[in-house]
């Protein structure tokens, strides 16, 4: 299983940014209403293996969602995920850079639990996945390759949140996250488990 770190500072801006806005008010989502919704997290990531191989990727996660609200607690999702890795290998004596662009998409079913605040407490789970191109930086030269690697499967993905509505055409979204992936790295059945936390933005542009 790989780890997966959140930067502190990341955190306690959230919190800061979530405390700023806990005001009382309506906080109704009903049906009907439409989602437009971005977020983005950092994962890191490291591998040793014996005394000469390690590997250190730093990745920058980011969705663009749109939703709808078939009840005021039930919410359909689907989007584009992006991801952009850098991940420093060292083997021996050689050192290679290998950085990835991934895109894909991710459908999910939201669960939103309505309270009498501002503050929408929220969990759901889905599937996705994710095509891989690869370009490689050695120190014996450059050379760059792609569509040699497996579709990444993400089976399941699954978190829990909070939304904290601002006025009644916007919130301010934090979540933790679990997904498993198989094809892990573009690698046939190869599989990590990546858990995070992701911060986001939604607005309503139909708010029912």
């Amino acid at each position: 299983m790989q780890s997966v770190r959140t930067p502190r500072i990341a955190l306690l801006v959230a919190a800061a940014l979530l405390a700023a806005v806990a005001v009382a008010g309506a906080s109704s989502l009903n049906g009907g209403t439409v989602e437009l919704r971005a977020r983005g997290a950092f994962l890191h990531q490291s591998f040793e293996s014996g005394d000469d191989f390690e590997r250190t990727t730093n990745a920058f996660l980011l969705n663009a969602d749109m939703g709808y609200f078939l009840t005021g607690m039930v919410e359909l999702v689907g989007g584009v995920i992006y991801e952009r890795s850098v991940a420093e290998v060292t083997a021996g004596d050689n050192e290679t850079k290998d950085t990835d662009s991934r895109i894909g998409l991710l459908g999910q079913l939201i669960l939103n639990f309505p309270t009498s605040g501002r503050m929408v407490p929220f969990v759901g789970g889905g599937a996705g996945f994710l095509d891989r191109s690869s370009e490689f930086e050695s120190i014996t030269g450059d050379y760059s390759t792609e569509g040699d690697y497996e579709t990444i499967l993400i089976l399941p993905r699954v978190e829990g949140g909070i939304r904290v509505l601002v006025g009644d055409s916007a919130s301010l979204n934090i979540a933790a996250f679990y997904e498993h992936r198989k094809n892990a790295e573009g690698i046939e059945d190869a599989e990590t488990d990546n858990i995070g936390v992701n911060l986001g933005i939604s607005i309503f542009p139909v708010r029912k």
